[in-house]
């Protein structure tokens, strides 16, 4: 399984804009059948900052995802709305 944690800080005046282009893709990912999980959550004490928790059957699945449609068109969408570039860390299961 691969895990990913995908942190975001967004512009202020564009958090409606992001989170209506993530939850795109977020429903989109749900459908794929290598995806286990994708998470959306805001931080709770900013209301500017969001992180996607993605759970993949394989290496690549995740590739795949990176493949499809919605995704290419969420990746187009935010890059304008992000206060800076975000951050990932890949994950390993300890228990």
């Amino acid at each position: 399984m691969i895990v990913a944690q995908v942190v975001f800080s967004v512009k202020p005046d564009r958090v409606e804009d992001f989170v209506r282009s993530t939850m795109d893709n977020v429903m989109h990912s749900r459908r794929e059948a290598g995806v286990v999980s994708f998470g959306f959550y805001k931080v709770k004490d900013s209301a500017s900052s969001f992180l996607l928790f993605e759970q993949y059957r394989s290496a690549e699945d995740q590739v795949a995802h990176r493949e499809t449609a919605h995704y290419k068109r969420w990746k187009e969408s935010v890059a304008d709305l992000l206060a800076c570039p975000y951050t990932v860390a890949l994950l390993d299961s300890l228990g």
